[in-house]
């Protein structure tokens, strides 16, 4: 064995036996303190114990706080959390209040444009409507000049004719004179007789229409017309002559030959109304205020309306009033026209109430030309500057029991004003059609030749109905 493991072996031999000593000493010395010293290990224990209480309890107070801290800082970041939303709500709110104020802002001012340009558009076409009313005026005044013209050239020519055939026939005619004189004489008599007859059966209109009684009934035709009962449709003319002028109903009478109308309502003076209705020669029941002139069977005429059989199975009930136009044409403004109207309002009313009352509840077709406008036509949106939200008591009232043809078939009285008097102060509506129990179809106004004079421009209404 070499030296260096024996110098090993010896160090832990010691190593050995210092241990074993130094554990009995160790005990031995245990044994005795405790003996000699048991209670003040009991103190020190309790020491112990009370301080590891104490640092329990310490150590619960610091993780207590602790957690409270934990608490109090999430409470606060929840608050911040919160008021930090009610913050961007509140941002956000603001915000869409103020764009939604922006767009209704920028919407109100498209719709102010847009109300801005259909005025200046309505006053485009109102005054182009002027200008083509004051051609179609000037046309018809130029026709009716040349129309007089001609007219005057032929019965010029023809006189000139009938003179040199006078002067031709004078000598070879005073030789047959004598011998047909006699009969000649006996032919008059003739003549004279059936003229007679044609006159009972035409109730022809007396010389002096003052004299005449009313409902005067004319018959030239006397064939009625009976429609079909699947689809009764009936066309309706309406031509206002007025008051205070002096027309040709002749001219008239060759303007609307050609309307093929069932009904034909004529107001005026009663004397042109005459006159026109012989000028047209068909069937007429002429009233007090007005004319119907009529293809279909006559039922009963009363003062101011008469029923018509206008197919086997469907009768209706046509009436016609007229009142005075002086406030219209007289006017000097718009302002002194309504103080007219204001004025005479109640007695005009009541006038127009009591033409209507004794109407039935069934088919009614009422042509008014009334001393007011209508209601419906006034409002500020009109191309008629003077115009403005007013309200008219015979429309008003009318207007609960009737419907108002030309308003019912036109789309506003902002484009579609339906003037039927013209002036130089008022452009109007005067001449109205009241329908109940009928299906308005369509309607429209009509320039008539030898209607209008230089001073005022009127036009007829032509209106189609379907009897249900």
């Amino acid at each position: 064995m070499s030296k260096l493991r024996w110098i090993i072996l010896f160090s832990l031999l010691i190593f050995l036996l210092f241990g074993c000593a130094t554990y009995t000493s160790s005990m031995g010395f245990e044994k005795i303190s405790l003996e000699e010293n048991v209670n003040l290990k009991e103190t020190r224990y309790r020491v112990i114990l009370d301080e590891k209480q104490k640092a329990e309890e310490e150590a619960r107070l610091a993780q207590e706080k602790l957690e409270a801290e934990i608490k109090a800082q999430e409470e606060r970041i929840i608050k911040e959390r919160l008021a930090e939303e009610e913050r961007i709500k509140a941002e956000q709110l603001a915000e869409e209040a103020r764009i939604e104020a922006e767009k209704k802002a920028e919407e109100e001012r498209i719709e102010a444009e847009r109300l801005a340009e259909e005025a200046r558009l309505a006053e485009e076409e109102r005054i182009q409507a002027e200008k083509e009313a004051e051609r179609l005026r000037l046309e018809a005044e130029e026709k009716a000049r040349l129309e007089a013209e001609r007219l005057e050239a032929e019965r010029l020519a023809e006189e000139e004719r009938l003179i040199n055939e006078k002067k031709a026939e004078e000598e070879r005619l005073a030789e047959e004179a004598r011998q047909k004189a006699e009969a000649e004489r006996k032919a008059k008599e003739a003549a004279f007789a059936q003229s007679l007859a044609k006159a009972r059966r035409l109730n022809a209109y007396p010389q002096d229409l003052n004299s005449m009684g009313l409902p005067h009934i004319y018959r030239p035709v006397d064939a009625p017309i009976l429609k079909d009962d699947s689809f009764t449709k009936l066309d309706v003319l309406f031509i206002p002559l007025g008051f205070t002028q002096n027309i040709d109903t002749q001219v008239i009478a060759d303007s609307v030959k050609d309307i093929n109308a069932d009904f034909i309502f004529i107001t005026g003076l009663l004397s042109d109304r005459v006159e026109l209705s012989k000028a047209l020669g068909k069937d007429t029941v002429t009233f007090k205020n007005g004319s119907i002139i009529f293809n279909s069977s006559l039922i009963e005429a009363s003062d101011t309306s008469a029923k018509f059989k206008v197919s086997e199975s469907k009768d209706i009930e046509l009436c016609i009033y007229a009142l005075s136009e002086k406030g219209a044409v007289n006017a000097k403004d718009a302002a002194s026209w309504v103080e007219y109207i204001n004025a005479q309002s109640e007695k005009d009313c009541k006038e127009v109430l009591s033409s209507v009352e004794s109407l039935s509840d069934s088919e009614v077709i009422y042509a008014l030309s009334s001393s007011q406008p209508s209601s419906l036509d006034w409002s500020i949106f009109t191309p008629y500057q003077y115009r403005t939200d007013a309200s008219f008591t015979i429309s008003d009232e009318l207007n609960k029991d009737y419907s108002d043809t030309y308003r019912a078939t036109h789309f506003s009285e902002e484009t579609d004003g339906g003037i039927t008097f013209n002036s130089s102060k008022l452009s109007e509506r005067l001449d109205f059609l009241y329908t109940k129990g009928l299906l308005e179809v369509s309607s429209t106004t009509l320039a008539v030749a030898g209607l209008s004079n230089n001073d005022i421009a009127r036009f007829a209404i032509l209106a189609t109905y379907i009897v249900p």
